[in-house]
């Protein structure tokens, strides 16, 4: 996520943030999906309001 909104020269945001595994070690975590992943980058260039 950060190295996404880098891309979009979004501001680094106040706070420190966490790989999910450092918050929850044990959690099995899967992703990026593919088809998915293009679909939550293109959430935050509307919300950010790149093209």
């Amino acid at each position: 996520m950060a190295s996404w909104l880098g891309e979009l020269e979004v501001p680094a945001p106040p706070v420190r943030t966490l790989p999910i595994r450092d918050v929850v070690p044990d959690l099995v975590v899967e992703g990026p999906v593919p088809g998915l992943a293009e679909q939550v980058r293109a959430l935050h260039r509307r919300f950010h309001g790149a093209s």
